[in-house]
């Protein structure tokens, strides 16, 4: 009879499965390590999805900080003229920062396009991601839009209705109205930076929802808040405290970032006679030596920074589907 003889070393160190990612609930630093993770393993397909959008949406918003800041201008030199034609000045401005942020929304759902592709264990190419994004650019273009919209309504009366109010009671009581009206508008900022608060922690988690889901943008946004509930968690342990943690993460970084670009725009404007009580320097305004090499930096830089936000934010929903909704995991993919 021939014996079967198990080496000691197998004895020692039985072949063990690797454990699937992301198939198991994460906590918050392990969606942070999968985000870099795949940001890293996949940086060619995301930077070359990136890059185009990042250079539009540099441009947008060049023009958009420049009518702004002679917006300011015209406002604080108290003409009259200028005044009265800041309206189509202003819906100007907003219509390039509202292109700015749709660019970015685009940018970020082809992001979490590469995000399910790493779920699923599948390796994106430029060309899916594209094709897979054109398919889902209308539903989430219109989300995007009602989320933006709607939010920035309620925040407008969030900060408005107090100091309306305190204005109000000023007239009606024929008293100094200048406590009131400085009552209203703390009160109002208060109101209205929690409403943002609110807004953004239950109904901004569309992006990855919309590329995996089929509705309709108030389908998506109430599948936003449902994966958000508390479910009577303690506090620390909600969907929504775990992703204010992602999103203040996501913002410290962006803020590093746009920080560092600072410094050389203000340098380089100081050489070519910029005064401090200016408004900051847009690349426009800078010379071709410096406005060309730095804004290409700039691009590419933010397409390599910028969609890890998106990377944050798409895992995190996929583990909320995973914790939560263990039965529907296998069916994830790009709708």
């Amino acid at each position: 009879m021939t014996e079967l003889i198990t080496p000691t070393s197998a004895l020692a160190s039985p072949p063990q499965r690797a454990p699937a990612p992301l198939r198991d609930p994460q906590s918050t630093g392990e969606i942070i390590t999968a985000a870099v993770r795949t940001l890293r393993a996949h940086l060619g397909v995301i930077v070359a999805v990136s890059l185009p959008l990042c250079a539009v949406n540099l441009v947008v918003r060049e023009v958009g900080n420049t009518l702004a800041f002679g917006l300011a201008g015209d406002a604080a030199a108290l003409d009259l003229g200028a005044i009265a034609a800041m309206a189509p000045k202003l819906l100007a401005a907003l219509g390039f920062f509202l292109t700015s942020f749709w660019l970015n929304e685009v940018l970020a759902g082809a992001v979490c396009i590469v995000a399910v592709d790493s779920f699923q264990r599948r390796a994106p190419t430029v060309s899916s991601t594209l094709r897979r994004l054109l398919d889902r650019a209308v539903p989430l273009l219109l989300t995007a839009t009602v989320f933006v919209v709607a939010g920035s309504v309620l925040v407008v009366l969030a900060i408005g209705l107090p100091i309306v109010a305190g204005g109000a009671i000023a007239l009606a009581s024929n008293s100094d109205p200048t406590l009131l009206i400085i009552g209203g508008v703390v009160l109002g900022l208060v109101l209205g930076l929690v409403a943002f608060v609110v807004l953004t922690l239950r109904y901004s988690l569309y992006a990855p929802i919309v590329v995996t889901e089929h509705g309709g943008p108030f389908a998506f946004l109430r599948r936003s808040q449902a994966l958000t509930a508390g479910r009577g968690l303690p506090f620390v342990d909600t969907p929504r405290f775990r992703f204010s943690v992602l999103l203040l993460i996501a913002l410290a970084i962006t803020s590093v970032l746009q920080g560092l670009f600072v410094g050389p725009r203000i340098i380089a404007a100081l050489l070519t006679g910029w005064r401090l009580g200016d408004a900051l320097p847009g690349l426009s305004s800078l010379p071709l030596w410096f406005a060309v090499p730095f804004g290409l930096v700039e691009v590419v830089t933010n397409a390599i920074v910028v969609p890890l936000a998106a990377l944050l934010t798409a895992f995190f929903v996929l583990d909320l589907r995973v914790r939560y909704e263990p039965d529907t995991v296998d069916a994830i993919d790009v709708a």
